[in-house]
């Protein structure tokens, strides 16, 4: 009886092992939900398709219920919709898409049925509709100390710059607006400036065009008082223009001074004269350049 009793303990104790072994369906430390895609971004009335995998009756949830629709709460594939766009201050925002999944296991000898959760998330990014980077206006015609304003839109961090520094100032170098003020007279043609907004979503540029001043002569008025030797002068300079072509105006009072110039300089000296104090003459003195021209005029004092 005793070599029999042995066999049998044995027998019973690899009947329950195998019972422990095999019983269940599967494990209720492994969990073997997932969803497909894990990870997605999507815009403003985009539609994605989510599958789950590794469970059965799925069931599905919403972190933020107003961001999105779901085609369905139940079922292994689902389409999420995006209501929602977050909006130029905040760019993105994340919603989280869950799948639960109630797995069975049942006893040895199928008298009772017990159940275990397991739990997959998918993590969908909202994104702003971008329509890309731009500035306006994207072109300007600037003077010298002239200002122009430009705002840039399409994007959510924005950063300005300017080719050429010493030309002219910005009132911001962040956000989306800044005004521009030109220190440049560009002479007698045109300067570019180029204004570049680097942003979050790639860059765009604005032209600004520094258009001469025109032909200026300063300065415009002066006086002078004959004092011998040596005599009294005044020099002018001529801006904005090419090449220069001075002249003194018509009439006696010319004969009271001399002229002489070089390039877009010129100078006028009293160098004749009069014995009429009360009573001062005047010259004007002109600078042409093609189709323009300025004026200086120039009071003469004579001495007692």
């Amino acid at each position: 009886m005793k070599r029999m009793a042995l066999p049998l303990l044995l027998i019973v104790t690899l009947v329950a092992g195998l019972c422990l072994v095999g019983c269940e369906t599967e494990s209720g430390t492994q969990n073997n939900v997932r969803i497909t895609p894990a990870a997605a971004a999507i815009l403003l009335g985009q539609t994605i398709e989510l599958i789950a995998s590794g469970g059965f009756e799925y069931d599905w949830t919403l972190e933020q219920e107003s961001w999105g629709t779901l085609s369905t709460r139940k079922g292994s594939r689902v389409l999420y919709t995006s209501t929602q766009d977050p909006g130029a201050s905040a760019f993105t925002a994340q919603q989280i898409v869950t799948v639960t999944s109630t797995l069975a296991t049942e006893s040895s000898d199928g008298s009772n049925t017990l159940g275990y959760v397991q739990t997959a998330e998918a993590i969908i990014t909202h994104q702003t509709v971008e329509t890309g980077a731009s500035v306006t206006p994207q072109n300007a015609s600037v003077k010298k100390f002239e200002s122009a304003t430009f705002t840039a839109s399409g994007a959510h961090t924005y950063s300005w710059s300017l080719q050429y520094e010493s030309w002219g100032t910005l009132t911001v170098r962040e956000g989306p607006v800044t005004t521009y003020t030109s220190l440049d007279n560009p002479g007698a043609e045109e300067h570019l400036q180029v204004l570049t907004c680097t942003t979050d979503s790639g860059t765009a540029a604005a032209h600004i065009i520094h258009e001469p001043e025109g032909l200026i002569l300063r300065p415009t008025s002066a006086s002078l008082q004959y004092i011998g030797i040596p005599y009294a002068s005044v020099t002018f300079t001529a801006t904005g223009s090419g090449t220069i072509n001075w002249s003194l105006g018509a009439g006696v009072n010319s004969t009271y001074v001399t002229l002489t110039t070089s390039g877009n300089e010129a100078t006028i000296t009293f160098d004749t004269n009069f014995d009429d104090f009360d009573n001062p003459r005047s010259v004007t003195l002109t600078a042409t350049s093609g189709d323009e021209s300025a004026i200086a005029t120039v009071s003469l004092y004579g001495t007692l």
